[in-house]
């Protein structure tokens, strides 16, 4: 996954859903988290797209976090959060 802060900042930015560009940017979330749900299906876990809907917005709030400077390890928060979350589904 690349950082794409363009994405977390049209999908604030553009809070009309009547605006074009709101429609590319739940089009770039729902594959992410397609995208998330099928590596989740692959690894054998249990509800893919719940695990992979928790990982979602631990990765925005990951982004949002370092575009504010809100955490100083915001990578490292967000790799041990996915690991609970991926252990608790039973990985």
């Amino acid at each position: 996954m690349a950082f794409e802060p363009a994405q977390v900042n049209a999908a604030v930015e553009i809070a009309n859903p009547e605006h074009p560009a709101f429609a590319v940017v739940t089009e770039h979330k729902r594959r992410l988290g397609q995208r998330l749900a099928e590596l989740v299906a692959e690894a054998g876990i249990p509800e893919p797209e719940q695990v992979a809907a928790d990982i979602v917005v631990i990765y925005e709030g990951t982004i949002t976090a370092l575009l504010l400077d809100l955490d100083s390890a915001p990578f490292e928060r967000a790799r041990r959060l996915a690991g609970e979350a991926l252990r608790a589904a039973g990985l």
